[in-house]
Parts: structure tokens; C-alpha cells; sequence
């Protein structure tokens, strides 16, 4: 829930950046990492669509 919080108080290009971050990682390790590793409660699907959700409604009320 505190992740959620803080990911409020960004603006929506960061937002952007760490979803393109998460989608496009680094290096093969990164990747294989991120499969493995995913702790995410919303992992996949659910976390880029509230990611994206939310950079749009911020862009909305401003």
C-alpha cells in the first residue's frame, strides 16, 4: 500500500519511465531476474494497466 502511495506523488513521465523500465529491463540477467523475482502483489497485466490508469488520470486532473 506505501508503494501505491508514493507512486501518487510522481509525476505521470516518471510514472512512464518505470513502467517502460520494468518492461524493457537492461540485460538478459535483469530480465531473468525480474521473472524469477517478481514480488509485486499486482504483477503483470494488473500493475502496467494501474501504472498506466494513473499517469492518465493525473494528466486529467492537472
Amino acid at each position: 500500500v506505501e508503494q501505491l502511495k508514493s507512486l501518487e506523488l510522481q509525476d505521470p513521465e516518471e510514472i512512464f519511465r518505470r513502467l517502460l523500465r520494468s518492461q524493457n529491463p537492461r540485460s538478459c540477467s535483469e530480465a531473468r531476474y525480474l521473472v524469477y523475482h517478481d514480488d509485486r502483489t499486482t504483477s503483470g497485466f494488473g500493475w502496467n494497466s494501474y501504472l498506466m490508469w494513473n499517469a492518465l488520470l493525473q494528466a486529467f486532473l492537472e
